[in-house]
């Protein structure tokens, strides 16, 4: 190992950036907490546009394994063939102290235990989901079910120390007979949210129309059905004629996308994928941050952000929000999660602003005293050394 550096981290994840998603962020930012302690860090992930195989950045090495482009790229699957084996080989020679596999899903899951174990390398599998993948296609789903159980099965031949990335995660677990040593959780990078917010980024005031009498409602994330954007467009139409200067900004692309676009509601602002910084300016704008989702999230990476903008947040049991959503008092888990009980409790929110400020305060303080990205690092380097230790003692 160089000696300039402390140990040597490897992450296995099948999606990385320049793709933006939950597990992506997950995977930069702890990359980049582990660099900032002294580690060297490397990532391994697909390639499945045209990005560079190899890379230089300031959160550690990225390495782009060849892959097919899968799902128009929501589930890459690595191509076995003589240019992965190559870099798979030189894999061995970067002196690797530990191995972070997140999600377990994923062919590239699979390799990197696989990995480990012939290297005799110390690992663990991080959970990022509370329910199986789906396509949203009965048959395909019910394949991808099978096929789930049984990659889970092989992995769990190969890595024996589970996390998930909220309490629920671990619950999710046992469904496959995993029972998980514990949580490292999502989490915010408190000063990169706060810089951005210290701008004024006017191409997002100019997309919504900003006006400082407005109440700005925010939803980001993929464009699908489960994520509940068309039911939080119904409860908005209703809200919309009580309050006429309540906006609701959706952020974000998917297989809705283009069937949103062509339809003419009122106040509401489809924005189409943005970039990381251009969705922290529109939740700095914003006061209300709905995720009225019944996908089976891990800890959304959209809530803690929203919190982290000082939104008051209106979300579901799906997932681990209510881990830090504990009671009324920092925000709305919705039980019903239909048209109208969006309605009724988007109305609340904005008619109790005293209520609503209340509670953005209590979730923020929780944020950044519990989900930091110091936090799960510390408790992620503890592990390892811990497992280091033993070993040694043996």
């Amino acid at each position: 190992m160089n000696c300039n550096f402390d140990k040597t981290y490897c992450f296995f994840s099948a999606r990385y950036l320049p793709y933006l998603g939950g597990v992506e962020r997950y995977t930069y930012n702890l990359a980049k907490e582990l660099t900032a302690n002294g580690n060297k860090v490397i990532i391994v992930t697909s390639l499945i546009g045209n990005e560079a195989i190899y890379e230089e950045k300031e959160e550690g090495t990225i390495i782009r394994m060849p892959s097919y482009k899968v799902l128009n790229g929501r589930f890459p699957i690595i191509k076995l063939n003589k240019a992965t084996r190559r870099l798979l080989n030189k894999l061995k020679y970067c002196h690797i102290d530990a191995i972070i596999i997140n999600t377990r899903f994923y062919l590239l899951s699979y390799v990197g235990a696989k990995f480990a174990k012939k290297n005799r390398i110390d690992a663990i599998v991080i959970e990022h989901g509370t329910g199986h993948f789906s396509i949203n296609n009965k048959f395909f789903d019910f394949v991808g079910h099978i096929y789930e159980h049984i990659i889970s099965r092989l992995i769990k031949d190969c890595i024996y120390d589970y996390f998930g990335v909220s309490l629920e995660c671990t619950k999710w677990l046992k469904h496959f007979n995993i029972n998980a040593n514990g949580v490292l959780y999502n989490a915010i990078n408190e000063k990169e949210i706060y810089d951005i917010c210290q701008k004024d980024n006017l191409t997002v005031k100019n997309m919504i129309k900003y006006d400082e009498h407005n109440i700005i409602i925010t939803f980001a994330g993929r464009l699908i059905q489960e994520k509940g954007v068309l039911k939080l467009i119904n409860a908005f139409e209703a809200v919309k004629k009580r309050h006429k200067n309540v906006k609701l900004c959706i952020a974000g692309d998917g297989d809705l996308y283009h069937k949103l676009i062509t339809e003419n509601y009122e106040g509401v602002y489809l924005l189409g994928k943005l970039s990381f910084k251009d969705i922290i300016s529109l939740l700095k704008l914003s006061e209300i941050f709905c995720l009225p989702t019944d996908y089976p999230e891990g800890l959304p990476t959209s809530v803690l952000e929203a919190i982290a903008c000082k939104n008051f947040i209106i979300t579901t049991k799906a997932g681990g929000s209510k881990e830090i959503i504990l009671d009324n008092t920092f925000g709305i888990i919705l039980d019903q999660n239909n048209e109208q009980e969006l309605q009724e409790k988007l109305l609340f929110a904005i008619e109790n602003k005293s209520i609503r400020k209340s509670a953005i305060e209590k979730a923020y303080a929780k944020v950044l005293n519990e989900f930091t990205w110091s936090n799960t690092a510390e408790k992620l380097i503890n592990f390892f050394e811990n497992t280091i230790a033993k070993k040694q003692a043996i």
